[in-house]
């Protein structure tokens, strides 16, 4: 057996309601890089704290290895430009979604923020919803074109398959892996992984419900009795999805303002969520020590017996029980390795369920820490989840707009292989 050494650091950026969260695996050779989201609200007040944290993340970071998109909802992806035109990213991980969803997304977005500054005239998200794999793979310089990869929905992986993970006794630790350097791989419906050596040491899993699905019938009746379409068919012409974003606005939003009245908000609902686990590899044994981070950002949190995985679920729609159920199976043998996780929506209390706290160890020995990137639109991170996590044993963090609320956490871990 090895045991290789990995330096692990991730921030959560300040950027308010609205996601950009970044990480970094090292040995002392190699590096890699990811980012999951990059993105905030319209107000300026949000558009300008996010570029200060994007220029600030470009201080630190060169080359991106993989940049994770969770969904096209405006405030996750409307820094992705200005950050590609900073760093380069070689990689994009996205998930597969029809032109109804980005449609419905697109109506969605322009309709809770109809201003003229707002998501319906920003060009990059505007070309992002028309074609997103050309419009991604088009952000890179000097021809280093990016490769987009796309998830498509799928089945619950067989979580009964997974090996235990146990702690390496401390005496065990002094690291015997002479090839100190990462290579990451694909690593088929498990997402992608990372060998030192001959040992597959982190993972990240990225995860899209099979029940991202979306029947969007409402919305597409309203439109076609807007004459906005001729038929249902006709949001799968890319003619057609480029003439409603960029000539359609305002027939989008009367379609979703009108669907939403007579049918609810039910259809609307983010199924198409990339959901992302980074961590250590499933059945390996490993320990974790906390370090300080490089920079120190607010204090450190979990400092005994630290996980080093990191979960994070998006804008995940979780308001069903069989969604809840869904996740917690999916994730289940990650989360003894989890130290942190973002739920989902900001903290919004529609998708926040006290069972997405079953498996985590409320004896003290494993809570994790629970990150939120909101500053108080539309009430997010909602009261309740604060309490019912604090009366779990969990610690909360809220990273809003200001730069002192950003938050790093940096830790040494030890992987056996």
């Amino acid at each position: 057996m090895t045991i290789s050494k990995l330096r692990v650091q991730r921030t959560q950026w300040a950027v308010g309601n609205g996601f950009f969260h970044s990480g970094e695996v090292s040995t002392k050779r190699t590096a890699v890089n990811y980012v999951y989201d990059c993105g905030a609200l319209a107000p300026t007040a949000n558009q300008e704290a996010l570029l200060r944290e994007v220029v600030e993340f470009a201080n630190r970071v060169q080359t991106v290895d993989f940049m994770f998109v969770s969904h096209f909802d405006f405030d996750h992806v409307s820094g992705i430009k200005e950050l590609a035109s900073r760093v380069h990213i070689k990689r994009f991980v996205i998930p597969l979604l029809d032109p109804m969803q980005r449609i419905l997304l697109f109506a969605r977005n322009i309709s809770q923020d109809p201003s003229s500054t707002g998501p319906g005239d920003d060009v990059f998200y505007r070309d992002l919803v028309i074609d997103p794999v050309g419009t991604l793979g088009s952000l890179g310089e000097d021809g280093q074109a990016p490769e987009v990869i796309l998830i498509a929905p799928q089945a619950s992986p067989d979580a009964a398959r997974s090996e235990p993970t146990a702690l390496i006794p401390p005496k065990e630790l002094k690291t015997s892996d002479r090839a100190s350097s990462i290579v990451v791989a694909r690593d088929g419906t498990r997402g992608f992984r990372a060998k030192v050596g001959r040992g597959v040491v982190w993972q990240w899993f990225p995860f899209v419900a099979e029940q991202a699905r979306v029947k969007g019938s409402v919305f597409a009746k309203k439109l076609k009795a807007l004459g906005a379409i001729s038929a249902k068919k006709d949001l799968n012409d890319p003619r057609v999805v480029k003439d409603l974003v960029l000539n359609k606005r305002d027939d989008l939003v009367a379609a979703y303002d009108a669907a939403t009245a007579s049918a609810g908000t039910s259809f609307t609902r983010n199924l198409s969520s990339l959901m992302l686990y980074s961590g250590p590899s499933l059945g390996r044994r490993y320990r974790a020590y906390r370090t300080a981070p490089n920079p120190v950002e607010r204090a450190e949190h979990g400092a005994w017996n630290p996980r080093p995985g990191w979960l994070g679920f998006g804008d995940a729609d979780l308001r069903a029980k069989k969604r809840v159920d869904e996740v917690n199976r999916v994730f289940r043998p990650y989360k003894g390795l989890i130290g942190t996780f973002a739920p989902s929506h900001h903290g919004s209390a529609l998708d926040w369920n006290l069972d997405l706290l079953q498996d985590f160890d409320q004896s003290g020995r494993h809570v994790p820490s629970f990150v939120f990137g909101a500053s108080g639109a539309f009430g997010h991170p909602d009261h309740g989840a604060l309490l019912d996590i604090n009366e779990f044993g969990g610690t909360t963090l809220v990273v809003g707009l200001a730069e002192s609320s950003r938050w790093t956490e940096a830790m040494n871990v030890f992987i056996e292989h």
